[in-house]
């Protein structure tokens, strides 16, 4: 199934009559009273359990809004016109890991293989690229050939990108004043936004701009065609060699985009160029990963690492305090106590969510135990906050520790995790920071656990923070992302031409600085 449906068609496993029951709900009008009672429940579970709600909006202004904002409702709505309404005051927080969501239209089991054979949808046959709020064509996987990669898109279905991209950015938020995260974000997720709005559709009618042209193009949805299939010449299969399924658990398989969380490489023919990419600090077995990558490094004397951290969505607090323990010689603690509003809150933690009915037993078994955990974690601070306990010190120096130079790229798509190790290595002056300013916030962000809460009567659902994490480095004017030391915005020809402009320029500069002589390349 395609990426597309995979993002915005949830198949269920219920009964047709339960699906049905919960589409109907969602798209019938809630009444003024109703839809009132959901924004009083979303600022209560906010001012209850943000720690840190106004870091950058005041608190008046805050309850302005919601005010405000229950003044506006006057008429029955729908599920997503209340989304539309209630997501750009949540926004106004500037918290990027707390968010609204609408409810999506369910699919029984049938519909939804129904869909999918139909073939791949109208948006899935292009990918987009989006600069200076303008969405351009990068890839041109339709059947229509007419149209040309670096192709502008100005309107979909008489709908005007620009109205499109000015509204969806309002539904949304970074941390803090950054936009690189939300042109990241929303290059990403365009067409989830639109499919949330419109709903899933066979046909778009594109309106293509390239020069001073307009040229309007309907693409349908496609179902591959077994016949022409056959009339192809047949190639020769091509073996591959899979990693084991250690090396597997060690790097992190994503199914989801058949790509490694980790992938060590060598650049040169001495291999004195180390490239670690990093995708995402969640999945794998990190400790066990570092430990053999940095032990190759090692045997392969590389004397520079990049350490890739673009379009990297964070992840593990514990997995960046290790990764930094091989590039520093410092054993201390790095991080900030984790403030939190309360000793319970990280009792709102969905221990439950995604519980098979399997799982569900183990899970209803282990509850005391993850509970009491969660409610001990917490202590009362001399200042009388309360606290979280949290990893906060990198251990002692590692074995095969790296002592050469390191740079690190990043982008508006390096966000939470990746930011805080980007502001490590950039605050302790280890590493030298290369392309766009981070989507995260330098100073921190407020993450930790993010339960989820059903709004009762809309069905909107409100994602949380419970702790505040920031390490030991802050930086002035409060409310940016990491800044690069040499800046490179993103570029659509280098784009369209596949060059990455940010190894480019850090290749270039090593080659350059060991040619000078300069020792092994130190930023």
């Amino acid at each position: 199934m395609k990426r597309l449906l995979l993002l915005t068609l949830p198949l269920l496993l219920t009964g047709c009559h339960s699906v049905e029951r919960y589409n109907r709900d969602i798209s019938r009008l809630k009444s003024p009273e109703e839809l009132k009672a959901d924004v009083d429940y979303a600022y209560r579970k906010i001012t209850r359990l943000h720690p840190d709600l106004y870091w950058y909006i005041p608190e008046t202004e805050f309850r302005y809004k919601f005010d405000s904002l229950k003044a506006t409702i006057n008429r029955p709505l729908d599920s997503y016109a209340f989304y539309e309404k209630l997501a750009p005051v949540v926004a106004s927080v500037r918290q990027g890991h707390m968010s609204l969501r609408p409810p999506l239209k369910r699919y029984t089991k049938a519909e939804g293989k129904a869909l999918a054979a139909k073939g791949t949808g109208p948006f899935s046959q292009f990918d987009f690229g989006l600069y200076d709020n303008r969405l351009f064509v990068l890839k041109n996987k339709s059947y229509d050939k007419s149209v040309r990669e670096g192709t502008e898109v100005v309107a979909i279905d008489g709908q005007p990108v620009s109205d499109l991209v000015r509204d969806f950015n309002r539904l949304f938020t970074s941390d803090g004043f950054n936009t690189t995260f939300k042109r990241n974000r929303l290059e990403r997720s365009f067409s989830s936004f639109y499919t949330a709005r419109f709903g899933i559709k066979d046909s778009l009618r594109y309106a293509f701009r390239r020069n001073d042209s307009v040229q309007t193009v309907t693409i349908l949805r496609r179902k591959e065609n077994d016949t022409v299939k056959k009339k192809q010449p047949v190639a020769k299969p091509v073996v591959v060699t899979r990693p084991s399924r250690k090396m597997q658990r060690l790097k992190g398989y994503n199914p989801e985009t058949g790509l490694h969380n980790r992938d060590l490489r060598f650049v040169g023919a001495d291999s004195s160029v180390a490239v670690l990419k990093i995708r995402g600090f969640s999945i794998g077995n990190y400790r066990k990963y570092y430990k053999l990558a940095f032990k190759t490094i090692r045997e392969r004397k590389a004397h520079t690492l990049i350490l890739d951290v673009r379009d990297n969505p964070g992840g593990r607090l514990a997995e960046i305090l290790d990764l930094y323990a091989y590039m520093t010689d410092s054993t201390r603690v790095v991080c900030q106590p984790s403030l939190v509003t309360s000793r319970t809150s990280l009792l709102h933690s969905n221990y439950f969510d995604g519980a098979g009915a399997v799982d569900l037993v183990f899970r209803s078994l282990g509850a005391p135990i993850f509970y009491g955990v969660q409610y001990f974690r917490v202590h009362k601070g001399k200042d009388g906050k309360f606290y979280a306990d949290t990893d906060d010190r990198v251990k002692v120096k590692k074995e095969n520790h790296f002592d050469g130079a390191v740079y690190v790229l990043v982008n508006g798509g390096s966000f939470s995790a990746s930011s805080l190790i980007a502001n490590l290595l950039k605050g302790s002056g280890r590493a030298y920071v290369v392309g766009e300013e981070t989507g995260g916030a330098y100073n921190g962000t407020v993450a930790g656990q993010m339960p989820v809460f059903t709004l009762p009567h809309t069905k909107t659902t409100l994602r949380i923070g419970l702790m505040k994490i920031a390490t030991i480095y802050a930086n002035e004017p409060d409310g940016y992302g990491v800044l690069p030391d040499t800046e490179l915005p993103p570029n659509l020809s280098a784009r369209l031409s596949g060059k990455d402009v940010e190894m480019d320029w850090v290749l270039d500069h090593i080659k350059d600085t060991r040619e000078k002589g300069i020792g092994n390349a130190q930023p």
